[in-house]
């Protein structure tokens, strides 16, 4: 007796173009997963805010000396 679905159960190709290999790629991350460039970036974002921050701090600092009145 024949298999019904052997038909269906051929090899396929699969992916050959670029946009199509990149589809497959892109199709296998799950809740969330993320790409070598997105955390890089995400990671880059989260050191230049640090940074905006530490200098946001060292004004304030400059700021309050200059303000100090000067006493002998």
């Amino acid at each position: 007796m024949s298999d019904p679905l052997a038909s269906l159960a051929k090899h396929r190709p699969g992916a050959r173009t670029l946009e199509g290999l990149e589809r497959c790629r892109r199709a296998t991350w799950k809740h969330g997963g993320r790409s070598a460039e997105v955390i890089a970036g995400q990671r880059l974002r989260g050191e230049a805010s640090r940074a905006a921050a530490r200098l946001r701090s060292l004004i304030q600092q400059a700021e309050a000396l200059l303000d100090a009145p000067v006493g002998r």
